[in-house]
């Protein structure tokens, strides 16, 4: 594998480790990033975005991480790693999605959970631009409850991610965030449980071993990616056709349910809808309601688009594309 196909693997792989729990894909992520002043000024650039689409609890950490003097390679690798063995609630961007649809005229059901009305308030102003809505939203939400500073700390980094530049969808993604800390809240001792859930997650499957340097796995190259571009073109030409996809907006959306964007079980704590009123910021529902929503779409229900994945023998065949192209190139 070229270095510059490493590294820009790497740069998917941390989001990959991070979602997976998978830690030893995050050292050799991490240490391929670190290494390079310039992939490491990415990194942290980044890391807001990572813990919005993956943790959104554990902004309260890195706004400690971010606000400490000094702070090095052994303190930045630590807070990775407390990420990538946290619980996930991706509820962020589930909760974008499902609130859009309510801001749209959709899913009137749940107009009545509080965190999805003003969730869709917000993106309903934000209209095409969530920038403009920035201060606003931040002057608000701090106003919504009394806070903590460790919370209010959280808010600010939410506010200063949605006025950076990048994917708009990365921006967008800040606004619901910004709504979870304000109406289910986050504390530190929640967040703590929520680390070392991960934590004994982890030493089950690899017992007290440290992590260790793993070969880049396929399905870090994923259809953001360069390589992952090129097997999609290539996948939709060549055998779409024999597994039954005709749109390619379609397969790039089964592709990343359920490769690109999966989450473990053990690394959720999954709640119903009647359950939100109780949830706190270490559950998750948003996120597979939302593709539940998608794949009903797409005429699939989660169990049959799940069994279709892995036993029609279209991921085998992705996998093979992937490891092609990057050998090719």
């Amino acid at each position: 594998m070229k270095m510059d196909t490493y590294v820009f693997g790497c740069r998917s792989g941390i989001q990959k480790a991070i979602r997976r729990g998978h830690l030893d894909l995050a050292k050799v992520s991490f240490d391929a990033l670190w290494k390079d002043k310039k992939q490491r000024s990415w990194l942290k650039w980044r890391v807001r975005t990572l813990v919005a689409e993956e943790a959104w609890q554990m902004m309260g950490e890195l706004a400690e991480l971010l606000s400490t003097k000094g702070v090095g390679e052994p303190e930045w690798r630590q807070f990775l790693y407390s990420l990538t063995l946290s619980v996930k609630s991706k509820d962020g961007a589930g909760l974008w999605h499902m609130a859009d649809l309510v801001a749209n005229g959709k899913r009137q059901d749940l107009q009545i959970l509080e965190e999805v009305k003003v969730a869709a308030k917000w993106l309903h102003r934000a209209g095409d631009d969530p920038k403009s809505v920035a201060d606003e939203i931040l002057e608000e939400l701090l106003a919504y409850r009394e806070m903590s500073p460790y919370e209010q700390a959280a808010m600010v980094e939410y506010n200063k991610r949605l006025k950076m530049g990048g994917m708009v969808g990365d921006q967008y993604c800040c606004i619901p965030c910004m709504v979870l800390v304000a109406v289910r809240g986050i504390d530190l001792d929640t967040v703590k449980k929520g680390v070392a859930q991960g934590m004994k997650r982890w030493k089950g499957l690899c017992g007290d071993r440290k992590p260790q340097d793993v070969l880049l796995p396929w399905y870090i190259f994923d259809f953001h990616t360069r390589h992952g571009k090129m097997a999609l073109r290539v996948f939709m030409k060549q055998k779409a056709e024999d597994f039954g996809f005709e749109k390619v907006a379609d397969f790039k959306k089964f592709w990343f349910f359920m490769e690109s964007g999966f989450v473990p079980a053990g690394l959720k704590n999954q709640v119903k809808i009647e359950d939100v009123p109780n949830a706190t910021c270490i559950h998750a529902l948003w996120y597979d309601e939302w593709i539940s929503h998608a794949l009903e779409d797409m005429g699939m229900s989660y169990e049959q688009a799940w069994k279709r994945w892995r036993e029609s023998g279209v991921r085998e065949e992705l996998k093979s594309i992937i490891k092609w192209a990057v050998e090719k190139t």
